[in-house]
Formats: C-alpha cells, sequence, structure tokens
C-alpha cells in the first residue's frame, strides 16, 4: 500500500512533496528524465515509495492533481490512522478524542497520547485500507501567492 503525498504531472503519477507552493517530483525510473525533464539525483530510498533516483521541482500550478494518501484502519469498530509495522508486524493505531470515549479507550486498554489515544495491534487484527484526500490546486495556489 502506498501513503504519502503524490501529484499527477503530464498525466504520470508521482510521489511528490510541497514546499510553499513548488512541487518536488520523485521517480525509480530512469527514462522519467528524457520523457519529464526529470534530473537525476543520488539514489536514496522513500518509506513507502521505494528507491527514488530522479526528480523535478515543477510549480504547483503545472500539476493536475495534488493529493496525500494516508493509511487507515478499522480495530474495534473504530476508524483511526496507523504508523509503520515494525519488525514484528505489529503497527500503532491512534485515534482522536473525537474518535473514541474515554471509557472504551480504557475497554481497549489504550494509552492516553497527545489529545488522543492509541494502542499498539497486530495487523492482522485490523482492516486496513487508503484514504485520499484531495487537494484544490487553484485553493492552494492563491494561499501560497497571499502568503509570499
Amino acid at each position: 500500500m502506498k501513503r504519502g503525498a503524490f501529484a499527477k504531472y503530464m498525466g504520470k503519477e508521482f510521489k511528490a512533496g510541497n514546499r510553499l507552493g513548488e512541487i518536488t517530483l520523485f521517480s525509480k525510473n530512469l527514462a522519467d528524465i528524457e520523457k519529464y525533464g526529470f534530473e537525476k539525483c543520488e539514489a536514496f530510498d522513500m518509506y513507502g515509495f521505494g528507491r527514488v533516483v530522479c526528480e523535478k521541482n515543477v510549480p504547483l500550478s503545472e500539476v493536475e492533481e495534488y493529493y496525500v494518501i494516508g493509511l487507515k484502519a478499522i480495530y474495534e469498530g473504530y476508524k483511526g490512522g496507523i504508523g509503520r509495522p515494525d519488525k514484528d508486524n505489529n503497527v500503532v493505531i491512534g485515534f482522536g478524542c473525537d474518535d473514541i470515549t474515554p471509557d472504551e479507550a480504557r475497554r481497549l486498554e489504550m494509552q492516553v497520547d497527545y489529545g488522543g489515544y492509541r494502542k499498539e495491534v497486530p495487523m492482522d487484527e485490523l482492516e486496513i485500507f487508503e484514504e485520499r484526500e484531495d487537494y484544490d490546486i487553484p485553493k492552494l495556489v492563491a494561499m501560497y501567492k497571499k502568503a509570499k
């Protein structure tokens, strides 16, 4: 499953990073240097994506879509966000105070954590899924122009 920020550029999806209205696109494919104008970079591994070998900076206004995919899970009937699995295939699932009552959190033996609750759970006890949040590019562009 994938997670993090992504952008569609010239019809293709790329892993992305957003910094004040500029998008850095990341690719695992050296062919994107010629096809999309990427530049070769020192290769590095990016969690949830793989080995990045080239990148390109573009204005936010040049991408067709910008979105973030988060991993969510259902635990005991409650939806929460999950972190990376550890070596034993356990994940920490977190819930906001609005997501679960204090009594339910105690019943499920959760820990209080920064305005919410969390618990380490084996992945096989969870129903895991991706949740996509799309951003309105014209609104983001306007917001960054205002901030400058």
